[in-house]
């Protein structure tokens, strides 16, 4: 069956027989060939035929089931005329452009988000750092909030707590008041040291002059003290307000 796929594929002669007499010379391909007796006898040389043939064959077989090469990918985008534009390359004045990437079979297997402006780029990290800071506070909240259930029991307990540091910064005002007192005692037997001294027609001594001067600003030292306590107390009982509400809230929860 191969010697005759071989004889049709090189449209040869039927073999002669295989006798004496039919070696010599002959003809192969059409052209005369020398004795083949000292080179090649009938069935080597259909053998060398047909293993051509069969790789032949093989080969044409093999080109046929391989499958062509992928052809190149298009990239679509939208142009500054607005249209859709198709290409396998993208210009250079587009490549900022959002744009797709379609395979041979026209299917998009990417797509690529337009580059950001300085301004997106800007407003990206302003929101970053907006999340961060918000993030920082939501942390030290939920700390403050583990400190005032650790630390008080109940509002009362906080509220003993507050009155409790607020009597001490009275405390401290009425120390501070108590001086301002005696500081004014002393700066009116002084002012009417002056005053005598002035009704005689004398200077006021300079020694004199200075205490008077010490005298009122010590007076009013203290009498800023006083305020900033003040202040502070204020500010305490604004804080343990907040606190207390704060205190009920995450009891409630629990």
């Amino acid at each position: 069956m191969v010697k005759g796929t071989v004889r049709r594929l090189f449209r040869l002669p039927p073999p002669p027989a295989r006798t004496p007499s039919s070696w010599g010379r002959g003809t192969l391909f059409g052209m005369t060939t020398a004795p083949l007796r000292t080179l090649l006898n009938r069935d080597d040389l259909y053998s060398t035929l047909r293993r051509t043939a069969g790789a032949l064959l093989g080969g044409s077989l093999l080109l046929t089931l391989t499958p062509e090469p992928a052809g190149a990918d298009t990239y679509r985008w939208i142009g500054d005329d607005g249209k859709v534009h198709y290409s396998d390359y993208l210009p250079p004045h587009d490549i900022n452009k959002a744009y797709w990437v379609i395979n041979s079979q026209g299917v998009v297997v990417k797509k690529v988000e337009p580059a950001k402006t300085p301004e997106q780029i800007a407003e990206e990290q302003r929101l970053a750092q907006l999340r961060a800071e918000q993030q920082r506070r939501a942390a030290e909240q939920a700390e403050y909030d583990r400190i005032l259930l650790d630390t008080f029991t109940s509002v009362a307990d906080l509220e003993e707590t507050r009155d409790r540091r607020l009597a001490t910064l009275e405390g401290l005002i009425n120390v501070a008041q108590r001086k301002i007192n005696n500081l004014q005692q002393q700066l009116a037997r002084q002012l009417e040291r002056a005053a005598n001294t002035e009704r005689r027609g004398e200077p006021v001594p300079r020694e004199l002059a200075d205490n008077i001067k010490v005298l009122r600003d010590q007076i009013t030292h203290e009498e800023g003290y006083i305020h900033a306590q003040r202040v502070q107390q204020a500010a305490l009982k604004e804080r343990f307000g907040e606190d207390i509400a704060r205190y009920k809230a995450l009891r409630q929860r629990r």
